[in-house]
């Protein structure tokens, strides 16, 4: 691997790539992770209550996560760094190919930035913002709909965020996509852009023929690009204030831009972390961020003055030091034992809309409504479900543990 500086893209590969789905790859030790991780689960799950208890504390055990603040500095929860730039040339290398100004759809798995990076270069280049529909007009006048988008599509280049959001599981909830699929697929609203999850994706193909549009999703992120993704969510000013250590190690997981020349700090990725950082997070950056936002340790301020003075600061250019934990599957949430088949449903419904409000799930879903509230609380409680921005969504640190337990179950998931 390179020791070129973690965030200088100017003679590497770039971070973030869009590519066709059959050109997507997931991290290569992602099936033997998935492995080890279901025996982690179940070898959990049958460990006694106490087990955990009756052992002394290491010295790991005396470390404490970071405050939310600080974190926010190490890793902002809201910026895609590279990915607008990369989504920007995979769009006009479309239009060159094709150069018949149709639309395209930009579809990505849960939390892997694509929606962002799309909005981004509407907003860039003022194409017109086109909103889904209501929950109404999705049930009863999707026509109205796609009258309004003709006449906006017709004026300029527009964008539609969030295809996902214009349909129900409902008897009525399809027929606004496959009326906008039917103008675009015909060519009639000109030259834009829609940005769709890879589980709605995934249903839409089946229910309403979406596979017909052309569509780029966001490439994987491994190794190297993983490490040089993390560095700049940093940035130099919070690799400047902090050392990040793999475990006990004394070696940088960053060099620091400060002092690189002269202390002979070497940019050198720690590849056995990285490649299990990415199989854990199927390389989906929001959950690669999440997971390593949540394995940043340092020692507490009440630690005695030696310990402190040797793992908090590091001396020579005083630095606070920042713990990675190297082992990051115990560090995922389980998900907890729901009455069957409530807590299959929530789950499946959010990752299928990419969150949904609560009062759509009680309407929607086949189950009563104590039973969903049940279910949600459970979720909720084990770190599976979060409720953000009034909608439930499935937490980004428990996506993949969810997935797989939907792909037991023989849900549809995604192709990512």
């Amino acid at each position: 691997m390179t020791n070129a500086e973690p965030d200088s893209e100017t003679s590497e590969a770039p971070l973030w790539t869009f590519v066709p789905p059959g050109d997507y790859r997931v991290p290569s030790d992602t099936v033997e992770n998935s492995l080890r991780t279901r025996l982690t689960a179940f070898w959990r799950n049958l460990r006694q209550p106490d087990a955990a208890e009756a052992r002394p504390p290491a010295e790991a055990d005396q470390l404490e996560a970071l405050p939310v603040r600080l974190l926010d500095e190490i890793a902002p929860p809201d910026e895609w760094p590279g990915a607008v730039a990369g989504l920007e040339e995979a769009l006009d290398a479309h239009a060159a190919d094709r150069n018949d100004g149709t639309a395209i759809g930009i579809i990505g798995a849960p939390f892997s930035g694509h929606t962002q990076a799309l909005a981004a270069v509407a907003a860039r280049r003022r194409w017109a913002r086109i909103p889904p529909p209501t929950t109404r007009e999705i049930i009863f006048t999707p026509d109205d709909w796609i009258d309004r988008i003709r006449q906006t599509a017709t004026r300029s280049p527009w964008v539609l965020l969030g295809l996902e959001k214009c349909f129900l599981r409902h008897p009525r909830g399809l027929q606004a996509v496959r009326l906008l699929l039917a103008e675009l697929t015909a060519g009639r609203l000109g030259q834009g852009a829609v940005t769709c999850g890879s589980w709605a994706w995934a249903y839409l193909e089946v229910a309403a023929g979406a596979g017909i549009l052309p569509v780029l999703t966001p490439q994987a992120l491994e190794g190297e690009r993983l490490w040089r993704w993390l560095a700049r969510l940093a940035g130099p000013q919070a690799r400047a204030g902090c050392s990040f250590r793999l475990g006990d190690s004394q070696e940088a997981f960053f060099p620091n831009p400060q002092t690189r020349a002269d202390s002979g700090e070497q940019a050198a990725p720690p590849g056995d972390y990285l490649t299990l950082l990415a199989a854990c997070s199927r390389g989906i950056g929001g959950v690669a961020r999440a997971m390593w936002r949540h394995s940043l340790r340092r020692m507490p301020p009440e630690a005695d003055a030696k310990t402190a003075r040797n793992a908090d600061t590091d001396a020579g250019h005083r630095r606070q030091v920042i713990r990675v934990l190297p082992k990051i599957a115990p560090l995922l949430p389980s998900v907890p034992s729901v009455e069957r088949p409530a807590g299959d449903f929530v789950l499946h419904s959010l990752l299928l809309h990419d969150g949904q409000p609560e009062e759509l799930l009680l309407e929607l879903l086949p189950l009563p409504p104590f039973t969903i509230m049940q279910a949600l609380e459970r979720l909720q409680s084990a770190g599976v479900a979060v409720q953000a921005g009034g909608s439930w969504q499935v937490a980004p640190l428990a996506y993949p543990t969810v997935r797989r337990h939907l792909e037991d179950r023989n849900f549809l998931t995604d192709p990512f």
